[in-house]
């Protein structure tokens, strides 16, 4: 077996340096974070804009291509970013409304039409039945979320009161209650966008440029 040599270094020649590998970086990702609530909250200000009696209801259907592709499709794989990030409050949250924004759009787009038409205005006991459940889902969020930044916690309150307001609005056939959850709903996604914009622009520039709130000890 012939054994190669390597040629002897001649004394006084420069040794070269190893070019030192880039350091992991210390601080986690929120890129993540800013695209979980921009997608929930762009879809929701959207929703609000009819509730809050701002458009008409009649053009509704222009929320359901943005809840399902933004605020459905997207919000999903922000959720499942934020599980391989192990931060599995952002994760339960974005996958949690990922799925309201698709079953929402199947719900008022395939077979509220057909309830109307079957069961006319009784059907909005359906209706509040479905925000209903979805509210206890955003009041377990926001009792959790008591340990994050006030923007988040603030977030979240906002969204489970509009959930409220329109649950009662829907099971007492009350109008003027269903646009009082439209003007939180309203509220939620202007805060909702400023949290999203705040991770964004924060994790672009390295330091804090919109603060978001100490989190609650």
């Amino acid at each position: 077996m012939t054994t190669v040599q390597s040629e002897p270094r001649q004394a006084g020649s420069p040794v070269e340096a190893p070019i030192p590998e880039p350091a992991p970086s210390s601080r986690p990702s929120s890129a993540y974070l800013a695209l979980g609530y921009l997608c929930f909250s762009t879809t929701l200000f959207i929703l609000a804009v009819f509730h809050a009696g701002l458009v008409s209801f009649n053009f509704i259907v222009a929320v359901f291509p943005t809840a399902i592709f933004f605020g459905g499709v997207a919000q999903f794989i922000a959720g499942i970013w934020a599980f391989s990030q192990r931060n599995f409050f952002a994760a339960v949250t974005f996958t949690s409304f990922a799925a309201f924004w698709l079953s929402y759009s199947l719900y008022t787009w395939l077979f509220l039409p057909q309830l109307v038409a079957n069961f006319g205005n009784s059907v909005t006991a359906a209706t509040g039945s479905f925000t209903l459940a979805w509210g206890l889902v955003a009041l377990f969020v926001t009792v959790a979320a008591r340990r994050q930044n006030r923007a988040v916690f603030g977030l979240l309150v906002l969204t489970t009161l509009m959930y409220l307001f329109i649950t009662i609005g829907q099971y007492a056939v009350a109008p003027p209650v269903d646009l009082v959850g439209g003007v939180f709903a309203l509220v939620a996604a202007l805060l909702g966008l400023y949290t999203g914009a705040a991770y964004l622009i924060n994790g672009s520039y390295g330091r804090v440029v919109l603060p978001l709130g100490e989190p609650r000890s």
